[in-house]
């Protein structure tokens, strides 16, 4: 039963190869004639039943004849990526050759398109080439088009569709613009719809609370650091009370050099005192104003920018 089932799959291979084999010859001949156009639909048959560089080469070349630049390209650079047996017929390796010389050949010629759509705020446009889909994911790119006429066409629910022909020449690069205006004859409710997506509802901005918080935060590091030399400025003066007695010192202690070092650690002290009282305070200040800020027009406030989340972000900082 095994041996059954694997004798008939061998057969049917083996009649697809042969079926492979009669379509491309008569496609073959047709093609040496020039005649690609009768021999590029036996050529795809031949090739859906049996893949070989022989088919698939002559096949790419009879789409760049008949001026399918792109289709017939795209198949020879795919056909070049498959690797060549080291056993593989010669008759395969000459076809592999070929396809290189003939994609290094069309490459070249092909044009590119570039479409820009000019449209409402928030409308979808869809656009259509000679009745095929564009993906708006070409809008604004050059995008590799066949040379010859083609004609695109615009439209989109709520506005008035609009369409523009262009001839691409072999090598060069065409711009197209395509605008879409409201209809004036849509329902109503088409027409408020679109209103709403083109203008959508201001909401209130407030400025961020970075600044506020960064302030402050600086403050408070000029303030711990006013305490740390406040105390190396009493230390230095319970020293110079403790060891000179109505300015006697022992011998050794330079008075005047420890004052000195004292009163500039005082003066070090206050200042830092003073900068970082007035960083802090103004800083305190405003994050008030930011808080309690009149909304402006703009996108939607962030949670984090409202006076709560500005608390927020104030406890996560400190």
């Amino acid at each position: 039963m095994v041996t059954a089932r694997f004798s008939h799959a061998d057969d049917s291979a083996a009649a697809r190869i042969a079926a492979a084999r009669a379509l491309g010859t008569e496609a073959l001949i047709l093609a040496d004639q020039s005649n690609c156009k009768d021999a590029i639909p036996k050529l795809e048959r031949a090739d859906k039943l049996f893949h070989a560089p022989t088919i698939a080469g002559r096949l790419g070349e009879c789409y760049i004849a008949v001026g399918r630049l792109v289709a017939g390209t795209e198949l020879l650079q795919r056909l070049l990526h498959e690797p060549v047996l080291p056993n593989a017929p010669p008759a395969f390796v000459a076809a592999t050759a070929r396809a290189t010389k003939t994609l290094d050949a069309a490459l070249p010629r092909i044009p590119s398109l570039r479409v820009t759509v000019h449209a409402p705020p928030g409308i979808a446009p869809t656009v259509l080439i000679d009745g095929d889909p564009y993906s708006d994911s070409f809008f604004d790119v050059e995008r590799p088009t066949d040379p010859g006429s083609h004609t695109l066409t615009v439209s989109a629910e709520g506005c008035l569709p609009s369409s523009a022909t262009v001839t691409l020449s072999e090598g060069k690069t065409s711009t197209v613009d395509l605008k879409l205006e409201a209809d004036p004859r849509a329902p109503r409710a088409v027409r408020v719809a679109s209103s709403a997506v083109a203008k959508p509802r201001q909401n209130a901005v407030r400025p961020s609370a970075l600044g506020p918080v960064l302030v402050v935060g600086t403050g408070g590091a000029l303030l711990l650091s006013a305490g740390i030399t406040g105390i190396i400025a009493l230390n230095k003066t319970g020293d110079i009370a403790d060891r000179c007695k109505n300015d006697v010192c022992p011998r050794g202690f330079d008075l005047d050099s420890n004052r000195s070092s004292a009163r500039t650690f005082v003066g070090v002290t206050d200042l830092l005192l003073a900068i970082g009282g007035v960083a802090v305070l103004g800083g305190l200040y405003w994050g008030y104003r930011v808080a309690t800020a009149s909304p402006e027009p703009g996108n939607v406030v962030p949670p984090s920018k409202t006076a709560r989340g500005w608390f927020s972000d104030w406890r996560l900082a400190l």
